[in-house]
């Protein structure tokens, strides 16, 4: 997967060939859909993000919006369902930029919702340390909690090396090479993060709160598949 995302970033542009051009040998001059222009494959795999988020956040709305805690599984929500699927999607967009403009365009708005999921992950672990205080329980005592740390510690890391690579911070004379290294590093990181949050979902869907929170097992097992589904089907299908 790291080589598929390297290749979208690295792979030059490929003009667009018509049957009749591919025996004339003359470029199809056909112009190419802006990034905007979304797939009805995309828009179906957000409605049912979507609605995953929708049925989620109805099961661990609490009673009052004083409670700390039913934020941390909103804003953990919102993040892996509903902005992480897009970030894999801009990832693979750029091998279908077709010029700088486009190329931009899609740096731009892979910046912006990587910003909002991280934003929204914070939230959410800020959220379960200040209700593990109120509580006065331990913190990182289970499996969830320990995998969440470690996601919000790659998160962090991504941060600090997208901003130095996005801002070439580094003297490239000195450090010849280090932007395709950071490069290939974030985007292993990204892969990492994936993975990690899917493993973090499907645990936190175990808890004794989701338990009580959603009933059914089957409910439970339904929302941990669908919450790495939609992850993996905007990467290899998008």
């Amino acid at each position: 997967m790291a080589e598929s995302i390297s290749a979208a970033i690295n792979v030059a542009p490929i003009p667009h060939i018509s049957p009749d051009a591919a025996t004339s040998g003359v470029a199809s001059k056909k112009p190419t859909p802006r990034i905007a222009d979304f797939t009805k494959v995309t828009q179906v795999r957000r409605i049912v993000a979507a609605a995953v988020v929708l049925l989620m956040s109805y099961h661990f709305v609490g009673s009052s919006w004083r409670d700390v805690f039913q934020y941390h599984p909103l804003m953990m929500t919102v993040a892996c369902v509903g902005f992480l699927p897009e970030i894999m999607h801009l990832s693979n967009n750029f091998r279908r930029c077709r010029s700088m403009v486009e190329r931009q365009q899609t740096v731009g708005l892979h910046l912006q919702t990587a910003i909002a999921m991280k934003v929204l992950s914070l939230i959410g672990f800020v959220a379960i340390e200040i209700s593990k205080i109120q509580r006065k329980k331990k913190h990182f005592t289970t499996w969830h909690g320990l995998i969440g740390l470690i996601c919000i510690i790659v998160l962090a890391l991504q941060v600090v090396i997208g901003i130095v690579y996005h801002y070439r911070l580094f003297p490239t004379k000195r450090f010849p090479g280090i932007f395709s290294l950071l490069r290939k590093v974030h985007q292993w990181l990204g892969i990492t993060l994936v993975a990690l949050a899917a493993v973090s979902m499907y645990l936190g869907l175990q808890t004794h709160f989701a338990e009580k929170a959603v009933v059914e097992p089957w409910a439970r097992m339904f929302f941990a598949l669908a919450t790495t589904a939609v992850v993996i089907f905007a990467y290899v299908r998008e």
